[in-house]
């Protein structure tokens, strides 16, 4: 299946376009009664479909030496350039390793406290077996926010 075609339809566009278009088109629908739910499912799918082909094209052989060439380009109204993403490796500095090891009984103490507090209905009471101080235990605030679950097929 040749995909070129949905690229370049999608390619014509630049980002606020896509914006109103999809806000005209998703008001029609709920105007018209369409199936909203069905088109969220096409919609992840096209989420998942983009993703993945972004992911390979970036890190094809191909683009990166051609970006590497170029150095900076912009293509159907996307601005690409060469980056460097650094990540840092602490674990075998010392003073590090020092400090982490002190962290971990506290974050061991705020994952019971978390228990505690989310399992707890009203007030209540521990003591720190290290220093006897009394600390208050009081119920978590649950916050809840409706998502839609969606798994692709």
């Amino acid at each position: 299946m040749n995909i070129s075609p949905i690229l370049e339809n999608v390619a014509q566009f630049n980002s606020s376009e896509m914006e109103s278009i999809i806000f005209e088109n998703v008001e029609l629908w709920a105007e018209d009664g369409e199936d909203l739910l069905g088109y969220l499912a096409i919609a992840k799918k096209g989420e998942k479909f983009f993703s993945t082909l972004s992911s390979m094209l970036s890190k094809h052989e191909s683009t990166i030496n051609e970006l590497i060439k170029l150095k900076e380009t912009e293509k159907n109204g996307v601005k690409m350039s060469m980056g460097v993403y650094s990540k840092y490796d602490y674990s075998t500095i010392p003073a590090w390793i020092h400090y982490q090891h002190e962290l971990e009984p506290i974050n061991e103490k705020l994952k019971e406290v978390e228990k505690l507090a989310k399992s707890c209905k009203s007030r209540y009471e521990i003591t720190d077996e290290e220093t006897g101080e009394q600390l208050e235990i009081l119920p978590a605030l649950k916050i809840s926010t409706d998502v839609i679950k969606c798994s692709i097929k």
